[in-house]
This record gives structure tokens, sequence and C-alpha cells, in this order.
């Protein structure tokens, strides 16, 4: 079956979509139960913020110039999935903040 790259395009921004309403409301009751402070807690959630300020000076001015957009998308998606699970395996503050970062950079492109 030879599917079009419109369709696959399509598909993976749905479930990029799909990602972060399967996890953004169970982080809250998430994080607590890692000890987090309140304080450390507000940074990890204004992780993407931070990102996207950053993402759009750096990494969209250079993924459009370099890369074909299904391409780019495709390594982003992997790497920030990876970021993801690697969530799942960290109880430590620092380390959690800057998986989540890594995930938020290559999620905002």
């Amino acid at each position: 079956m030879n599917s079009s790259p419109k369709l696959k395009l399509f598909v993976m921004m749905v479930l990029q979509f799909f990602i972060w309403g399967a996890w953004l409301p169970l982080i809250f009751g998430y994080l607590p139960s890692l000890g987090f402070s309140p304080g450390q807690q507000s940074w990890i959630l204004n992780a993407f913020p931070i990102a996207s300020i950053v993402g759009m000076f750096f990494s969209n001015q250079w993924a459009d110039r370099k890369f074909a957009a299904e391409k780019f998308l495709a390594f982003s998606h992997l790497i920030g999935g990876l970021a993801m699970i690697g969530l799942a395996f960290t109880k430590d503050f620092n380390t959690f903040f800057a998986l989540m970062i890594v995930h938020c950079l290559f999620y905002v492109p």
C-alpha cells in the first residue's frame, strides 16, 4: 500500500496532539508524587513556553532551510519520544527538567 505524504503527515500531526492530551492531565498528580516542590513543578510545566521561544529563533530557521519538512518532523518526533520515555525513568528534578526541555524543543518545530 502506497500512502501519500499528506496522509502520513496528517496521521503524525494528529498523534502529536493526542500525545499531549494523554500525558499532560496526568502530570499534575505525577510531579508531586516524585517529591517536586511547587516551584520545581512550575519550571517543568513552563518548559514548553521556554522551548517555544528558543525554538522560534534557532531550530525553526535552521530546519526550514536545511531539511524537508516531513523528514525533520519525523526526526523531531523520534528525539522527543525518546525524551518522554526517559522521563518515565528519572526522579531527579534537574534530569526531569532537562528531558522535558529536550522534548519540548523537538516538539515545537
